[in-house]
């Protein structure tokens, strides 16, 4: 999952490098891994879901 987060990223910085016109795209892709990060991220430490593996 975490490689999925970092190809997302990836394709974005792609898009603002190569497609400038797209920088909203590429803002929303950037945004939608993060918040898959985070939600990663409170998964693994929080007591409210438990044993999440992804």
């Amino acid at each position: 999952m975490e490689f999925l987060g970092l190809v997302i990223v990836i394709i974005a910085v792609f898009l603002i490098y190569k497609k400038p016109e797209k920088e909203n795209l590429a803002f929303g892709l950037f945004v939608f891994a993060w918040v898959m990060a985070a939600f990663m991220y409170y998964g693994h430490v929080s007591a409210l879901l438990p044993n999440i593996s992804l």
